[in-house]
């Protein structure tokens, strides 16, 4: 057990028992992929207290409370969050996430850690569900069940695994993966679109000349975030040397790099052409133009960027076959990237694609794409659109990960009922969201479609996915309030 400071002091039972669960759980290591210690730790916790418990061959965990007397009937409320934390570091911070404990540097009303991500995503919901269930006997509700899901941060694995039969008579699901003063009540759904072509090389001959295209400064930033008119480096790039197509130039490239992660708007990207002596005046003229006419249409977004097309050098004096190089241009081109369609209320994007990371080896090119979406629909059309560009230009689509959408749900009171309840107790606002990114309420729901869904939890992390990562206690009372409070009220509303 992690000693917690005298100094952290809370007039409130359950508020301390909170900090001394989320201060428990950083002891043990658990970045995503590493959760059998996690998963261990919850079944001994729930063993030491004679809680009805099971683990899947997963990880995920269930835990079960009866209900208080007398209301034995009452519908089965479900909270759920995921026990797994993004493991990051400081430069120059060496830290074993497979053994380690986190370093934790507290103040009277917060707790982050030293050089490291705190796990308070979703350390914070795990901690709330553990203060509820040792604490449940105070507190009035129906039968309650507990999900805690492993992997959320690498794809909603968890929760794409758990067993149907753990939600199956679930009336309403609280997922505490958010913050305590709103819910969302929609999520994007996503697909991986892994493009690929065997590679064909070539020498170059005498007469090549070397450009090197090179954009950077770009805003990019999380695909999520796909608004606001933000330019892709690597589509960029695709367009340019279309734009050297459309003007006779043939090419060839010598070499292609940039992006960071699927799910990452790529801000810089690098491709080193091969064109023929004879066209090179051309090139640099076409390519001026190109950018001009890029300048133009992202002034008011991209103020920072550079772009470049200026003489270089051809690694290893060969090149990618002339009709491949131009056929992956036109697919990188070609494929949806950005906001594919806006929600039917006008509110938010619908549907998006980003087109992330590129391949280029010795033995394949291609590139890999992310799409969300929170319509079903809108998800098949980018997947057969993807499928037919990719069968025009000769390149292999693979869909290696799907992640179900979470669509807005007709007549679904859930939301409205606990917005209800918190401007009863704090006489503030509740705001109801549909984002455009993915929360493992897309997973559960497909498992039981009559499940009412909210997305909330307890307000205090910062800094999420990141070294500066922080949790601060001060709103834990009110939180803790509001959803034992909303338990109860499900219960009585029966």
């Amino acid at each position: 057990m992690v000693k917690v400071p005298d100094f952290v002091a809370y007039d409130s039972k359950i508020v301390m028992d909170y900090i001394q669960e989320f201060a428990n759980l950083t002891e043990i290591p658990h970045p995503s992929g590493h959760m059998a210690r996690m998963t261990a730790y919850l079944l001994d916790w729930a063993a030491a207290r004679g809680v009805r418990c099971e683990a899947e061959p997963c990880g995920n965990v269930v835990m079960d409370v009866p209900a208080s007397a007398g209301l034995e009937g009452a519908p089965l409320v479900a909270f759920q969050g995921h026990i797994d934390m993004v493991p990051a570091v400081d430069e120059g911070v060496a830290h074993d996430w497979a053994n380690d404990p986190l370093d934790l540097l507290w103040t009277p009303n917060s707790v982050k850690a030293n050089g490291t991500t705190l796990g308070a995503d979703n350390g914070s919901g795990v901690a709330f569900m553990l203060a509820y269930i040792a604490h449940a006997d105070e507190y009035v509700h129906g039968p309650l069940r507990f999900l805690f899901t492993v992997d959320e941060e690498v794809g909603l694995l968890g929760a794409a695994a758990l067993d149907a039969k753990h939600v199956a008579g679930v009336r309403y699901l609280i997922n505490v993966d958010g913050g305590g003063d709103g819910a969302v009540v929609s999520c994007a759904g996503g697909k991986y679109f892994t493009f690929s072509r065997a590679a064909k090389w070539e020498a170059l001959p005498a007469d090549t000349v070397i450009r090197a295209l090179s954009i950077s400064g770009l805003t990019g930033g999380h695909s999520a975030n796909v608004g606001g008119g933000k330019a892709n480096a690597l589509v960029a790039a695709a367009n340019a040397l279309l734009a050297l197509n459309q003007a006779g130039i043939g090419f060839q490239l010598a070499g292609l790099e940039g992006g960071d992660a699927p799910n990452v708007i790529p801000n810089a990207c690098r491709a080193v052409v091969a064109l023929r002596a004879q066209d090179a005046a051309l090139a640099d003229a076409r390519m001026a133009g190109f950018a001009k006419l890029f300048r133009e249409s992202y002034e008011a977004v991209e103020q920072r960027y550079s772009l470049e097309f200026a003489e270089a050098d051809a690694p290893d004096g060969r090149a990618l076959d002339a009709e491949i190089s131009l056929q992956l241009a036109r697919l990188m081109s070609a494929v949806p990237d950005g906001i594919h369609t806006l929600r039917p209320n006008g509110q938010g994007t619908e549907s998006s694609s980003n087109l992330g990371v590129v391949r280029f080896d010795e033995d394949a090119v291609g590139f890999t794409c992310f799409m969300r979406s929170s319509s079903n629909y809108q998800a098949e059309q980018i997947t057969w659109i993807n499928a037919a560009l990719a069968e025009l230009t000769g390149f292999a689509l693979e869909i290696p990960v799907s992640l179900s959408a979470w669509p807005l749900k007709a007549g679904d009171r859930l939301g409205e009922i606990a917005a209800q309840l918190y401007r009863e107790q704090t006489g503030g606002e509740y705001r109801l969201t549909a984002i455009h990114a993915g929360v493992e309420c897309g997973e559960l729901a497909g498992k039981n479609p009559e499940m009412s869904i909210i997305s909330t939890g307890i307000s205090g992390g910062s800094g999420e996915h990141t070294p500066a990562e922080a949790m601060n206690f001060d709103q834990v009372e009110q939180g803790v309030r509001f959803l034992t409070a909303l338990a109860q009220r499900l219960a009585e509303m029966g």
